[in-house]
Parts: structure tokens; C-alpha cells; sequence
């Protein structure tokens, strides 16, 4: 992996690629970290997250349940 989740509110684009098993286990502990429970069609929307959005992307939703999860 060559990005980060980024800590606060997106201006630009965020910089980076990583794989989808990569983008899998950042989800995942993102969801984890903010005491999400997965439910069986949870489960199809992370997969669809990590296979169908680009980096830029992924990492803008990703880095709002990191600031969610902090508030």
C-alpha cells in the first residue's frame, strides 16, 4: 500500500492506490474502530465499496467514518 486514510476534511483529491485486499482491511478496521456491526448485507456493501471505487474515492468515504467514529 502506498496511502493513507486521511485524518480530517478533504480538500484535494487524496494521493495513493491500494490493492482491494488492502482497501478490505482498511474498511474493515475503520468499521471496527467505530463499533460498526456488519450485518449479511453489510457485508455485500464493503465488498462492493472495496471492488468498485477508485483510491480517490474510497479513501474520501473512508475518511469520514474516521471522523465519525471520532466524534
Amino acid at each position: 500500500m502506498t496511502a493513507a486514510i486521511p485524518d480530517g476534511p478533504l480538500d484535494s483529491r487524496p494521493d495513493g492506490y491500494a490493492t482491494a485486499a488492502e482497501r478490505d482491511a482498511i474498511l474493515r478496521q475503520l468499521l471496527t474502530d467505530a463499533n460498526v456491526r456488519l450485518g449479511a448485507y453489510d457485508e455485500v456493501t464493503v465488498r462492493w465499496l472495496v471492488n468498485t471505487l477508485d483510491w480517490w474515492t474510497f479513501a474520501g468515504v473512508a475518511s469520514l467514518i474516521r471522523q465519525a467514529a471520532r466524534e
